[in-house]
């Protein structure tokens, strides 16, 4: 068992390195982030991002967990059929309106599109945008 740690990756935004940190502690992997301080209190990122660092035993399955929730991120459906309705034509048919890092970070941290139901969504129908 080796000690040594390694960078996993190098983030731009230090939310998305905590979201990984914890999306991995959660699966029983240890990590640590670097440069974390330095980006809260000059709300600048150095250079090399906030550093993701794994133990070198856990790099590979760090990475697979990783890529796994990014992959099942892009493979959510864009279109969903929502029960309440649109609250101007009582269309049932909407898409997501807001960005997509905001739901990318949801599957990071909880592994689910949680993000999406709480997100604004535009009925395909009048245009409306909102929450509903």
């Amino acid at each position: 068992m080796s000690d040594r740690l390694i960078v996993l990756q190098g983030y731009n935004n230090l939310q998305e390195a905590e979201l990984v940190r914890a999306l991995l502690e959660s699966h029983g992997i240890a990590a640590f982030l670097t440069d974390q301080n330095i980006a809260r209190l000059t709300r600048a990122v150095p250079f090399g991002g906030v550093r993701v660092h794994v133990g070198e035993d856990d790099l590979e399955e760090a990475r697979g967990i990783v890529q796994e929730a990014l992959e099942n991120q892009e493979a959510a459906p864009e279109e969903t059929v929502n029960e309440d309705g649109c609250p101007i034509c009582g269309g049932q048919r909407s898409e997501p309106a807001d960005d997509p890092v905001r739901s990318r970070l949801g599957v990071l941290l909880l592994g689910i599109p949680f993000l999406l139901l709480l997100a604004k969504r535009r009925c395909q129908g009048c245009g409306y945008v909102g929450r509903w």
